[in-house]
């Protein structure tokens, strides 16, 4: 079952801060993070937390998450607060979420900040297994281009990559240099994941360039 919110009563609370905001970019930021929360409930995402919030505005040209934390950002917290509060959750899903932790609170506001807490705690673990898998990726990348370096420095005879290991590399280093994949090269060489975390240093993939080259 789908999660159902209250359409009206969200749109008549909008159109109140709209009604009490002087500044035409502040209105407009506010439809941009209106526009968002939409987006997320019809796409069937829990996820409403300031920090994800934040980062699809800022594509848009909105508040960025800091905007909205700070202390000007009320009224957009005000609205992403008000709407989670009115978002009638699936039986199903809350026996299946740590959201029903939240069903024990009577006070409205708290509980639609609770659950903003809950989102975001659960975006930081998604970002934190993703720079996991990332790190991992290029432990057993390092590891094995390491092997290899040694390899030659004491067997010639076993210096040889595999066709399927050359094939594997040269699709990684063609993925980086044509941005498909979340990795990206910056401009002295080390490697970033979509968070701006480092997960390679310089050096890193020119050298995979060369073990490929030769």
């Amino acid at each position: 079952m789908k999660n159902k919110i209250d359409i009206e009563k969200i749109d008549n609370f909008f159109q109140n801060i709209l009604d009490k905001t002087d500044s035409k970019k502040k209105k407009d930021n506010l439809k941009i993070v209106y526009d968002i929360l939409l987006h997320l409930y019809k796409t069937g995402s829990n996820n409403f937390s300031i920090a994800l919030i934040g980062k699809l505005s800022k594509k848009e040209g909105g508040p960025i998450t800091q905007t909205i934390r700070n202390v000007q950002g009320k009224d957009y917290r005000d609205l992403i607060e008000f709407f989670v509060n009115n978002i009638t959750v699936s039986d199903t899903y809350k026996e299946n979420s740590d959201y029903k932790l939240s069903d024990y609170i009577d006070d409205p506001a708290l509980k639609a900040h609770i659950n903003i807490i809950i989102s975001e705690n659960k975006s930081l673990k998604n970002q934190l297994n993703i720079l996991k898998n990332n790190m991992n990726k290029n432990y057993k990348l390092n590891y094995h281009v390491e092997n290899n370096i040694n390899n030659s420095l004491t067997d010639t005879s076993k210096n040889t990559l595999l066709s399927s290991e050359i094939e594997s590399i040269t699709k990684f280093i063609k993925d980086i240099e044509t941005n498909s994949i979340s990795i990206k090269l910056t401009d002295i060489g080390s490697l970033k994941d979509e968070n701006d975390i480092l997960i390679a240093n310089p050096g890193f993939f020119d050298g995979l360039k060369k073990i490929i080259l030769t």
